[in-house]
């Protein structure tokens, strides 16, 4: 935060920071340069101009022609004369400035005598204009928009701001080939929609496939309410708590309702499922909801505190988005888990019976494939469990290996899809523009870094140092206003940089009478700091802020006895997102510390609880690989799904030992035990499971990266999970890792 302060007050003596800037291209090919696109442009930025968020509009029709080709004998002469003044230093600038038009004149009669060709020339050649305004190569034309307040933008103005620069620019025939908006509010703009759609389309769509799975397993329509009800409970609550602990949520709570809903439908199914189980089996309604309180409610209360833990953890991740979501979560989960254990046995005792209804085809069929598939795990894992049990660590350690090199940086426009309208913007100003990401060094001194020649030879020598890093696009400096007054009248120097410290100061007054804006941005209004602007490529944070401090460096070489400063948002927020990483570290660890104090507590033992933790291990470690293996450089919000998975994965670990533990003390016989707890709980880890990915899988139809890993990733890991607990924990059984003694045993279901 005081780092942020610092670059706000350094932006507010240099007239604001380029957060508020918009830039808008189109290319239009060989018809840029004809009378008629020239035309379109200026009426276009006219248009935008008085658009209620925009404070100027600037672009190549109305750019100041500074050096053109061809001179009648009058303007030479008065360039001259202008020359002679401002090297001598008695240049008036109130009276008499320098002899610029506009690259497109406004007059149809000045209009029909301007070569279009030598203007292209001369403005791919101009380097305040080309990468800005113009492409290199005259085909794409450059809009910038400077924002009144960008912090101010209304939320509904940011979603549709870029439609309505676009809508614009269509009206007045531009883009024909294509239309780029880029900056931080389009940035999030699209960001805020993303979220809009996640809250009112992606999770109806979520509730009703969840609903309808719940009604095809159980047949009763109260099922759905009592679970429906649970859930929208939980969400009210915890959103609401969440809003009165943070005053304001970000948006990404938005995908939390959805998580919430997927996560008390898990733990109502199991209370469900077992209920139902009991009541087959011949027990009275009430007897058979006081068994499954009783022997099921100890397991439901564990998964519930693994999962509140694994999302609570996240309040450890300095991102006040990712705190909103885990404090959002965690008060949901502890409240389902509250009324999953009250109110759902409280409608259940007032219902008939869950029972199977008849003999249908489709019933016995769903259950039939059930019942195999579980019973092939129990064969497979009473015939190798030594087998299973290296097969799952070979591919653990693997997996690790595989992850140890993955590289962490987020990237915004790369949450998206490459085809996605944000990213093919940013990637046609990296190719043929000047880029939308940037980082600004600021020089300050009490010397006169920008008047004397050897300071200016020291910052060309800088400049030139800078460009040639391969992923610095442009540099805008006051060196750029010396060259375009230099070319207007021509200082007859080799770099064309003022000769003197009084041609230098001129230069710059005269600079400020045509384009005072420009001066305002490069240097401050008591000429003791100047600033230099260096577009880049990359639009990764760390990388950005790692290529500040490259420019830091040189820059404190070049200027030794200065106060050098790289700042912007960007390297800002890198070095916020390295604290994130480490937050996430954190979190993970005290994540595992803390599932494993749960599990030990709930199961009665500690050497249990330890063994329980690897079967989970697995989907963590191969989520890694996977990861590394699919995307290469990791967005910093994908570090959420192993803390949140585990949470989640490691219930159905709960359910089968605490199943398996009831059943080892009524019966000696291993297998028997195991098999007891396949038929009582498999059942339940494969609905529950089916159940949590088809809830979670709309969030895949969403194009942005924080909200898609949820319906991907996140489910690719719960199913690994299912997989390890259907096949390593009770491998991990049979070969007699998990054994407790008939008094702690009995000690922990009393617990319990």
């Amino acid at each position: 935060p005081a780092q942020y302060e610092r670059y706000r007050r350094l932006c507010d003596e240099f007239g604001g920071d380029a957060d508020a800037l918009i830039y808008v291209a189109t290319n239009e090919g060989d018809r840029l340069f004809t009378p008629t696109m020239l035309d379109a442009v200026r009426a276009a930025t006219a248009e935008l101009n008085r658009l209620p968020e925009i404070d100027r509009a600037s672009c190549l029709s109305d750019a100041p022609r500074t050096a053109p080709s061809r001179l009648t004998l009058t303007q030479t002469a008065k360039r001259a004369a202008v020359r002679r003044k401002l090297l001598a230093g008695t240049l008036d600038v109130a009276d008499e400035t320098l002899p610029v038009a506009p690259y497109w004149p406004r007059t149809a009669a000045e209009q029909a005598t301007v070569d279009l060709e030598a203007i292209r020339r001369e403005a791919t050649s101009d380097p305040l204009l080309r990468g800005a305004f113009v492409s290199a190569d005259g085909r794409a034309q450059g809009i910038i928009l400077r924002l009144r307040s960008p912090t101010t933008v209304p939320l509904s103005a940011q979603t549709s701001l870029r439609t309505r620069i676009e809508d614009v620019a269509k009206r007045h025939g531009l883009g024909r080939d294509g239309i780029f908006v880029a900056g931080q509010i389009p940035l999030q703009g699209w960001i805020f929609g993303e979220m809009d759609r996640t809250l009112f389309q992606l999770m109806p769509l979520g509730a009703t496939i969840l609903a309808f799975i719940l009604w095809l397993l159980f047949e009763r329509a109260a099922v759905v309410f009592v679970t429906g009800l649970c859930a929208a409970i939980a969400i009210v609550w915890a959103v609401g708590f969440a809003a009165v602990v943070f005053g304001s949520l970000s948006l990404l709570v938005a995908a939390a309702p959805l998580l919430i809903l997927v996560i008390v439908t898990a733990e109502t199914v199991y209370i469900t499922a077992a209920y139902r189980n009991e009541t087959q089996a011949g027990l009275e309604r009430e007897q058979a909801l006081r068994k499954v309180v009783r022997e099921v409610g100890g397991a439901c209360l564990l998964t519930s505190l693994t999962t509140f833990i694994g999302f609570a953890s996240l309040v450890t991740v300095g991102a006040p988005t990712m705190r909103h979501l885990a404090l959002t979560v965690a008060v949901g989960v502890a409240v389902g888990l509250l009324l999953t254990l009250t109110l759902v046995p409280i409608v259940y005792s007032y219902l008939p019976p869950l029972t199977v209804r008849g003999d249908r085809r489709g019933d016995s069929a769903l259950q039939r494939l059930v019942a195999a598939l579980l019973a092939r795990c129990q064969s497979l894992v009473v015939a190798r469990p030594k087998t299973i049990i290296v097969v799952f660590a070979v591919a653990t350690v693997a997996s690790v290996a595989a992850a140890v090199p993955m590289r962490i940086d987020p990237n915004i426009p790369a949450r998206f899809p490459a085809d996605h309208p944000l990213p093919r913007s940013v990637t046609f100003f990296n190719e043929h523009m000047s880029g939308t990401t940037y980082v600004e060094l600021f020089i300050s001194s009490e010397g006169p870094l920008w008047i004397e020649p050897e300071a200016i030879d020291k910052l060309g020598a800088l400049r030139r140092s800078i460009e040639a890093m391969p992923d610095v696009r442009a540099v805008r400096s006051i060196l750029d206003l010396y060259a375009t007054v230099g070319r207007s009248i021509g200082f007859n120097t080799l770099d064309g940089q003022p000769p003197t410290p009084l041609a230098a100061v001129s230069a710059l007054a005269a600079a400020a009478a045509f384009n005072a804006d420009a001066v305002g941005t490069m240097v401050n209004p008591d000429r003791s700091r100047l600033r230099i602007v260096v577009q880049l490529a990359p639009s990764g944070y760390i990388e950005i802020m790692q290529l500040g401090r490259e420019i830091e460096a040189l820059a404190a070489t070049a200027f030794p006895s200065a106060k050098v400063e790289v700042l912007g948002s960007y390297p800002i927020v890198g070095a916020v997102v390295q604290r994130i990483i480490r937050g996430y570290f954190y979190g993970n660890v005290l994540s595992l510390a803390a599932i494993c104090l749960t599990l030990a507590w709930g199961l009665g033992s500690w050497r249990v609880a330890l063994w329980a933790m690897l079967p989970n291990l697995f989907p963590m470690a191969l989520l890694g690989f996977v990861l590394v293996w699919t995307l290469g450089t990791l967005d910093s919000d994908l570090m959420m799904i192993p803390m949140t998975a585990l949470g989640i994965a490691v219930d159905d670990t709960i359910h089968f030992l605490h199943r398996y533990r009831l059943e080892r003390e009524r019966t000696d016989d291993r297998d028997a035990a195991l098999t007891q707890t396949y038929h009582y709980t498999g059942t339940a880890i494969l609905q529950t499971t089916v159940l949590l990915s088809a809830g979670l899988a709309p969030y895949a139809l969403s194009p942005f990266l924080s909200v898609w890993m949820l319906g991907t990733f996140m489910i690719f890991t719960l199913l690994m999970a299912m997989g390890a607990d259907l096949l390593l924990t009770p491998a991990m059984a049979c070969v007699g890792l998990f054994r407790w003694s008939r008094c702690s045993a009995s000690s922990a279901a009393s617990n319990s």
